[in-house]
């Protein structure tokens, strides 16, 4: 999946303790050499019971459940029941584990077919791969807390790459054009999983680390300031929007009348609302758009 990479740390940065930009490119490259398995084994010592592999999916563990925050070296080889120095052996440091993390995590990308196993309709396929990049960031919200320095370039990541760019090739894009369209759909894919994430998290707790009194959720009490605020001879469209309802939790009955008709096509099994609200009908009206740009250069 064609997320922005990294040689990084959560929350910003190179991981180039020097400042300068050789300390960069010497990380980027110790990522690449693990990525794509140039990294040589460690000779010393008996047959190692540990792998890249298993000291990622471990790492990748944590953060889903835990978060980044709880993610380091040292509490990666207790779980493993190792020596915090044993990971070293197979891993420089947390900014090259966090590069293979992150290519791990997503895997392969859908390879949608019909049902005869014949090749889907290019706006089928981009829909199909548009809702797996949804799951992995739901499957791994840690990714979208994550500030990146550069393009991917991990296998997983470049695969992911090739099946949305030429999802859209197949639409009539040139391939640069192509490119560009998949970077934007990812792209807001993601800004709404951050916001969906963020959401679902709650609302903050009070001093001391949990709440004194029940606190109304974010979702609600945006809709009960938009309702308060949004008055119709100032805001008089957005006005109507939240009167129908648009806002207005769990249901979002406008969206989802909207959406019906839409909702029985290759998303009608799909089961997040929020996906169908935030994704479906803005991804398909850009879909629209590239059909119409592609007929007007014929």
């Amino acid at each position: 999946m064609a997320t922005e990479n990294t040689s990084r740390r959560p929350g910003g940065g190179t991981g180039d303790p020097g400042g300068g930009g050789s300390g960069a490119v010497v990380n980027q490259m110790r990522s690449l050499e693990l990525l794509w398995g140039e990294s040589p084994r460690p000779r010393r010592g008996p047959k190692p019971r540990l792998s890249i592999d298993r000291i990622a999916d471990t790492a990748i563990t944590i953060a889903d459940t835990e978060g980044l925050d709880a993610l380091s070296m040292q509490r990666i080889a207790g779980e493993l029941g190792y020596t915090t120095m044993s990971l070293y052996r197979y891993v420089p440091g947390k900014a090259q584990l966090l590069d293979v993390m992150i290519d791990r995590a997503v895997g392969q990308p859908p390879t949608p077919e019909a049902p005869d196993g014949t090749s889907l309709p290019w706006r089928a396929q981009v829909e199909a791969i548009a809702w797996a990049v949804w799951r992995v960031f739901m499957r791994h919200p840690w990714f979208l807390s994550m500030q990146f320095a550069g393009p991917p370039i991990g296998p997983n990541h470049l695969a992911w790459m090739e099946a949305g760019t030429s999802a859209f090739t197949r639409g009539g894009l040139s391939d640069v054009e192509a490119f560009c369209a998949f970077a934007f759909v990812q792209g807001s894919i993601r800004d709404w999983a951050r916001a969906e994430t963020e959401s679902a998290a709650g609302a903050p707790a009070t001093e001391g680390g949990s709440p004194t009194a029940p606190q109304e959720q974010p979702e609600s009490a945006y809709a009960t300031a938009l309702r308060t605020y949004a008055v119709p001879d100032r805001y008089p469209t957005l006005s109507r929007i939240v009167a129908a309802g648009m806002f207005d939790p769990p249901q979002r009955s406008g969206a989802a009348d909207a959406h019906s008709e839409e909702d029985r096509g290759a998303f009608a099994g799909v089961e997040s609302e929020s996906f169908r609200f935030g994704i479906v009908f803005p991804l398909r009206r850009f879909l629209d758009g590239i059909e119409s740009y592609v007929a007007g250069q014929g």
